[in-house]
């Protein structure tokens, strides 16, 4: 090739004055004439045979003229098939290059002087200049044996490119190997380069030709080693069926002396630095083929040489891996770790000597470049090798890199990773070279020399070559070589830095994983530092920024964009988030001031990053970009984000410092940007043309998993990518959302709300989900039948449905975020509602799709028989299980139903409009009196709520007669041995799964939102048969989870009385009333009560799952070391803790706080849709002067009362109160006088009796017309089966169970350090006394009780057990309650308390004197001069058969769900 431009050059010196038609490339293109080619091909070979004539080459140089011409055209031809290809994927490259013509059979010529025989193949004959004799004899002959393995290293690279993702190793293997000889050939060659370039101390032309071709040859292997593995074997072991060490021994000599070298260069400098080079890149040779070797073969070559290995080169590998044991004197590893710290040393040599400004030393960035690539293939293997030893043995041997993570290197890797910027000085030298040089443009340079992932260094020619293509190209000025030189240098280190951080970052990530496996998480210095993240960071940000502005600059002046290479900013990214996922497990240093901003300096860094990368993966053009590879980078970017805010929530912000909340807050902003963008260069299918925006790169993504089509492996690939970039977005959308538990103050959190609104209406993001949530759930509709179905063994349509489920799920999961956050922030409920996501969510197909299915599987219309195995065969929320049930015992089957996903979605949707309807009550009563337009706005909200509930109303209400279904699985859970009959022990009549309890509690809390304030009334007014159904599921949902919270409490409570009762003191009968007023009939009577609510509880509970079962069979209290154990595990003997273990696993205490948030929510309805509720009438003081009072008004009616004046003569002094006169304070009424138009009224407060109240004082009073009662009058049954007997309405005493229950919970240490389940308590505790005094009162006052004295008397027992004014003092504050205390005084407020005993007194009262009665007669009768009477269990049990005799005692919690 330099034969042909010097003929070029000299054509030109002959011909500059000319001025053809084809511009400044006329010199190239212009045609000659046939005569005139004779005669210039005539004189050029003479004068070649004339110069190697001398040389003592002798005859035939014609021919080598005429091969080196043959070699350059095939060269170039398939610089010109990859062209092709590379723009039209649909080209077969084999077809266009040279392939065929290469690897067939020479045709056989007449006369025969350069070939053997008439059947060789061309490769061979090409393969044959290849020697080190005519390398040194430099010449034609040296261009010839050096372009003959340029050639061959073509073929076999254009093969791996045709061979495509299927990579066959196979494809080709015979044909490369019989071409080449088997090899032996090549491994001749290579042996006799290698000892002639270590041998000679003094580096001559011809020794830098000869390692020119023995890169070439080395870096032919390293192909092979990969492609063709046979052929590489021949190469590295002498021959096809050779087994010789002698060329790795030598390869591996190659290694020793570098270090030394590179060390001696960066202390003391040396005289001859072209042996520097020359061993530096022949050592780079070798480390190139041993990285392929160690990737392909170190991690799966078996422990013997001879051995079958999978791998053709397995048997080199494993010699090189194991020369150490043999005793070799050159250990490969740590000479190749020697590598990588003497090259550190370099680099940071180098960074010393660095010009400063703006001037460029083309030396140093030669050297910098070629150090680099050093690294960079030492990093290879190392990674490699370190991942091979913990593999062999966890805490595997890995000292000989342990210091490349600790400070001084780890300051060494952060230096060189900031300072890879070669790509921000090498675009300003490229457009300043493209303006002197007239006759020279960047674009054509950039075409002609792509960049090369395959050659042994990161140039695009070699140094020398650049040198001798400046002269061809400009020979007017040396600056202007000099401009060419320093483009082609600063291209050279950018390439070398990008293969540096595509080794380090995968070192690094071998490096973290194995420290955080064996070490404690301080001793992992470079994570709790935070020096690797801020290390990895920087480089980020340098690397992108280069990226960009080279990029921009270039394309912007000279119109071509570059092929992108993205991969070191991949692996860096990966890196990024797999070192921030350990780190979230290690706890930084210093203060939490300092941490707080060290990871927020860290958010900021990413998000400046991101920036830019995603601005460089948005280009239109595909053809710069791998776009898997530009999505993957979106991908990991987003993720960190991800997991930095995770991290951010463990510390607390300093509201005080702007600068602080402004880089938080207008971070989070970005970020949120970023990901709409990334969700709207997503799009499902190549056709979607929903967005508008062309100038985006589009990824396609779909629901496959990337391993279900191979056929497609390329493109699942970027699918699969782009898939989980919509999933990461949609989440860290999510976690950017507003929230209502904050950390910043309210005026903060408004404003970024406000942002967050305005950022996604900027960039159409609900639009763009809107899109996305089609895609899903169409997917997921079609998918939905086929998944579900039993028979069905198509594992990818289960895929499929599975994950549009999770994109459903993640985007209804978001809009919740938003509709909460609309309580507080206006801007982000406007645009909800404007942009009608609500309907979308409506008429998502796979709604119907599922809930159709949900309801024809309970139908009412099915025969029992089929029903009860309907129902079996599949619970509401779960699927038809895809694997039979496994028997785990005899007669014994475990569950192994699979969670529905859609189910997930439809109670997603349920809470979503459940918090529209909170949101929008909250806004208008902000905005009622302050913008008409809010209002205005907020109006249709309202109304999509009541089109949803109509829209699946029967859908809404089915879910509670499916608890009564569910019992109907009772059977398949029973545990081993336990044969219960059913006229014995009553189980439950209603069950309830997992997910039904979670259905539920979303139902009825839209229902609670529906009965609020005029939202009820307007909904009553609407749908009033609605309206009734509603606060009759509300009744029963009441009386199924108080029956079950109360059963559960019940025997909680026995059970612990129970195994304290052997501590009590027996000297007083009042202690067994203290302990529990069952044991008061003897232990024998307790144990069946608790039996009985045990069982009760337990047969509430169904386990649907896998998971539920194993659940089911872990106990949740540690009060004794036997607890801990399984259900099976534990001793059959021991009868109270297999039955306390039923009532304490962890699977019925999730279903217990479940339940506990339904009742709340039943309770709210029923309080709210009270009859009593809307009985009080207000009206204003004029209003109440003109009324009648006493016409209106009778004795016990309760009033309201303002006082107006502070000096009137009739105002007690028990009226006033610390806040004055405006107080509305509620008393009853006794008697009115009509004469003075005065009351005489006892307030509910205090219980003062005021004498003399003015009408004009009251400001509301009771409708008695309106006191109605809803739950029946009876108490809470002594055993749970009297309740079960009991199918009638929900009565009083199902609200005394929820109070027992509350207050047991309330002092087990077990929910002590628990907020949120004590606020649970509190809350449900408060709502259960008010709706419990309230009835009392009603059944009071219409003398319904007076009626059923024993029910009567019952009730007020219970009542005094609960609201006793000796145990009921309060302690709790007024924010959070107290749990410390055993009595309800630690769960309500004061004021709660007061009024409910107030409204209580008289019942408290009598239920008190009856207590002491019964006490003094129960000691005179039962004689207490010994308690064996109280063990064996009293007189009136004598001579009964205990209704227990079916149990046997070594029952377990297999029996219930």
């Amino acid at each position: 090739l330099s034969q042909v431009m010097d003929t070029v050059s000299h054509y030109r010196r002959h011909n500059a004055s000319k001025n053809a038609t084809y511009g400044g490339w006329s010199r190239f293109v212009t045609p000659k004439r046939a005569s005139q080619k004779v005669r210039e091909k005539s004189t050029h070979l003479s004068s070649h045979l004339t110069s190697d004539a001398k040389k003592g080459v002798g005859i035939g140089v014609e021919a080598y003229a005429v091969s080196e011409v043959a070699l350059a055209l095939l060269l170039v031809w398939y610089e010109h098939a990859e062209d092709i290809t590379s723009s039209d994927s649909s080209q077969d490259l084999h077809h266009h290059s040279p392939f065929n013509l290469l690897l067939s059979t020479t045709p056989s010529p007449s006369q025969q002087r350069y070939a053997n025989g008439p059947n060789d193949v061309t490769l061979n004959l090409i393969s044959r200049f290849i020697d080190v004799d005519y390398a040194l004899i430099g010449g034609l002959r040296s261009n010839v044996a050096i372009m003959s393995a340029q050639v061959i290293n073509l073929c076999l690279r254009n093969t791996t490119i045709a061979n495509g993702f299927n990579r066959d190793i196979n494809v080709g293997s015979n044909t490369f190997l019989a071409a080449l000889g088997g090899g032996a050939h090549l491994c001749e060659i290579l042996q006799s380069a290698f000892h002639k370039l270590l041998d000679d101390k003094s580096v001559t032309q011809q020794l830098e030709e000869l390692l020119v071709m023995t890169l070439a040859v080395t870096e032919m292997v390293a192909i092979s080693v990969e492609f063709q593995p046979y052929l590489a074997r021949g190469v590295l072991m002498g021959g096809e069926n050779e087994e010789s060490w002698k060329l790795i021994d030598i390869m591996v000599t190659s290694l020793k002396n570098v270090p030394a070298l590179i060390k001696s260069y960066s202390d003391d400098g040396l005289s001859d630095e072209r042996l520097l080079i020359l061993r530096c890149k022949l050592a780079l040779g070798s480390l190139q083929v041993f990285s392929k070797l160690w990737k392909q073969c170190r991690l799966t070559c078996n422990q013997t040489i001879t051995s079958d290995n999978a791998h053709p080169c397995g048997g080199a590998t494993f010699y090189l891996a194991n020369l150490d044991k043999k005793g070799s004197s050159v250990m490969i590893t740590n000479t190749i770790a020697e590598l990588i710290r003497s090259s550190l040393h370099a680099l940071m040599f180098l960074e010393d000597r660095r010009p400063s400004g703006d001037e460029i030393s083309v030396q140093t960035v030669h050297y910098k470049s070629l150090f680099l690539d050093i690294a960079a293939r030492s990093l290879d293997v190392i990674t490699i090798e370190t991942t091979a030893r913990v593999q062999a043995q966890p805490n595997g041997v890995t000292d000989f890199v342990e210091d490349f993570a600790e400070s001084a290197l780890m300051e060494c890797w952060s230096l060189i990773l900031s300072s890879c910027n070669a790509a921000t000085l090498a675009a300003p030298s490229w457009i300043r070279s493209a303006g002197n040089l007239s006759n020279w443009s960047v674009g054509s340079f950039l075409r002609v020399y792509p960049s090369r992932d395959t050659t042994v260094d990161s140039s695009w020619c070699s140094f020398d070559q650049a040198l001798l293509l400046v002269q061809v190209i400009s020979l007017q000025d040396i600056d202007f070589v000099d401009s060419f030189v320093e483009c082609n240098a600063l291209h050279c280190l950018a390439q070398a830095e990008l293969s540096f951080c595509t080794a380090w970052a995968p070192f690094f990530e071998v490096i973290v994983a194995n420290s955080v496996t064996t070490r404690p998480g301080d001793e992992v210095w470079m994570l709790r530092s935070g020096v690797l993240i801020e290390s990895i960071l920087n480089a980020i940000e340098t690397l992108s920024h280069g990226i960009l502005f080279s990029e921009s600059l270039v394309t912007n002046h000279v119109g071509y964009q570059a092929p992108l290479n993205l991969q070191h900013l991949v692996k860096l990214c990966s890196l990024l988030s797999y070192s921030l996922m350990a780190m979230t497990s290690i706890r930084l240093e210093n203060g939490e001031r300092e941490k707080y901003q060290r990871v927020l300096r860290m958010l900021a860094s990413v998000h400046n990053s991101a920036n830019k990368l995603f601005a460089i993966t948005q280009c239109n053009s595909a053809s710069v970009l791998n776009k898997r590879d530009g999505c993957l980078i979106r991908l990991k970017l987003l993720n960190a984000s991800l997991l930095l805010l995770s991290e951010l929530d463990n510390y607390h912000p300093d509201s005080s410092n702007r600068d602080e909340v402004y880089t938080f807050s207008s971070t989070r902003i970005g970020l949120a940007g970023l990901a709409v963008t990334a969700l709207q260069s997503l799009q499902n299918s190549p056709e979607d043309d929903q967005m508008s925006d062309t100038h985006l790169l589009r990824f396609n993504y779909d629901f496959r998993s990337a391993i279900e089509y191979r056929s497609e492996a390329k493109d699942s690939d970027e699918k699969s990518t782009a898939y989980q970039l919509l999933r990461t977005s949609i989440s860290l959308l999510s976690r950017l959302a507003p929230n209502m538990i904050s950390k910043l103050k309210d005026y903060q959190s408004n404003a970024y709300g406000a942002d967050f609104a305005k950022c996604l209406k900027q960039n159409n993001a609900l639009d763009c989900l809107k899109h996305h949530l089609t895609s899903a759930s169409y997917v997921a509709t079609l998918t939905y039948q086929p998944a579900h179905n039993k028979a069905s063994t198509n594992s990818l349509t289960q895929i499929m449905h599975r994950n549009a489920i999770d994109v459903v799920a993640l985007i209804a999961a978001f809009v919740h975020t938003l509709t909460d956050a609309g309580s507080e922030i206006v801007d982000i409920l406007l645009i909800l509602v404007e942009n009608q996501i609500f309907r979308s969510l409506m008429d998502c197909p796979l709604l119907k799709k599922s809930l159709k299915t949900s309801i024809s599987t309970s139908s009412a219309n099915l025969q029992p028989e089929e029903r009860l195995m309907t129902v079996i065969k599949q619970h509401r929320g779960y699927c038809v299980p895809v694997k039979v049930q496994k028997k785990i015992s005899a007669g014994q089957k475990r569950p192994s139903s699979e969670s529905d996903g859609a189910h997930l979605v439809w109670r997603s949707v349920i809470r979503i409009f459940s918090s529209l309807l909170r949101s929008t009550r909250c806004q208008c009563s902000i905005h009622e009196k302050v913008d008409e337009n809010v209002l205005h706005s907020l109006v249709p909200a309202m109304y999509v709520v009541f089109d949803f509930v109509c829209t699946f109303e029967n859908e809404l209400f089915s879910c509670f007669s499916s608890m009564f279904h569910q019992v109907q699985t009772q059977d398949h859970v029973m545990g081993k041995g336990a044969k219960i009959k059913s006229n014995s022990i009553p189980s439950s009549p209603f069950g309830f799964t997992y997910n039904l309890l979670l259905e539920a509690e979303a139902i009825s809390s839209l229902f609670s939102e529906l009965c609020e304030g005029e939202v009820k009334q307007k909904f009553a007014h609407c749908r009033s048969d609605t309206f009734k159904s509603i606060l009759s599921s509300s009744l029963i949902l009441t009386k199924i989870t108080s029956s079950f919270l109360g059963s559960l409490g019940n025997a909680r409570e026995i059970l612990t009385a129970l195994s304290n009762a052997s501590t009590l003191s027996y000297d007083q009968p009042s202690a067994m009333f203290n302990a529990h007023p069952v044991l008061a009939e003897g232990i024998p009577n307790a144990r069946h009560e608790a039996i009985r609510n045990a069982h009760f509880a337990s047969s509430c509970c169904v386990c649907a799952t896998a998971e539920d079962y194993a659940m089911s069979q872990v106990c949740s209290i540690n009060t004794t070391e036997s607890m801990k154990q399984k259900i099976e595990a534990i001793d059959s003997s021991n009868f109270e803790q297999s039955f306390q273990i039923r009532v304490n696993n962890t699977f019925i205490v999730l279903l217990e706080r479940i339940a506990g948030h339904c009742l709340i929510n039943a309770l709210a309805v029923l309080m709210r849709s009270h009859p009593s509720f809307d009985s009080f009438s207000s009206f204003t003081t004029e209003e109440a002067r003109r009324l009648d009072i006493a016409a209106l008004i009778s004795p016990g009616t309760i009033v309201a009362i303002r006082p107006q004046t502070i000096g009137n003569k009739y105002l007690n002094s028990h009226i006033k109160s610390s806040e004055g006169f405006c107080n509305v304070r509620y008393a009853q009424t006794l008697r009115c006088d009509r004469s003075n138009r005065t009351l005489l009224v006892r307030f509910f407060d205090s219980g003062f009796v005021e004498e003399r109240v003015p009408w004009s004082w009251l400001v509301g009073m009771e409708d008695h017309s309106k006191r109605h009662h809803l739950l029946s009058f009876s108490p809470a049954p002594k055993s749970i089966s009297e309740e079960a007997a009991n199918r009638g309405k929900l009565s009083i005493g199902h609200l005394i169970f929820v109070l027992r229950w509350c207050r047991y919970s309330a002092s087990t240490n077990r929910n002590r350090t628990r907020r949120s389940f004590a606020q649970l308590l509190r809350c449900l505790a408060e709502r259960a006394a008010l709706l419990l005094s309230t009835e009392i009162l009603l059944h009071s006052d219409q003398e319904e009780s007076k009626s059923h004295n024993e029910n009567v008397q019952k009730v007020n027992e219970q009542l005094l057990d609960l609201f006793e004014s000796s145990k009921c003092e309060h302690t709790g504050s007024e924010t959070v309650p107290s749990v410390e205390s055993g009595d309800l005084g630690a769960l309500l407020k004061k004021e709660v308390l007061q009024s409910v005993q107030f409204q209580l007194k008289r019942q408290l009262q009598s239920a008190a004197i009856e207590r002491e009665e019964e006490i003094k007669a129960w000691e005179q009768n039962s004689g207490w001069e010994t308690n064996a009477n109280f063990w064996a269990g009293g007189t009136k049990r004598e001579g009964r058969r205990s209704p227990f005799r079916a149990f046997q005692r070594q029952v377990s919690s297999d029996s219930f769900s």
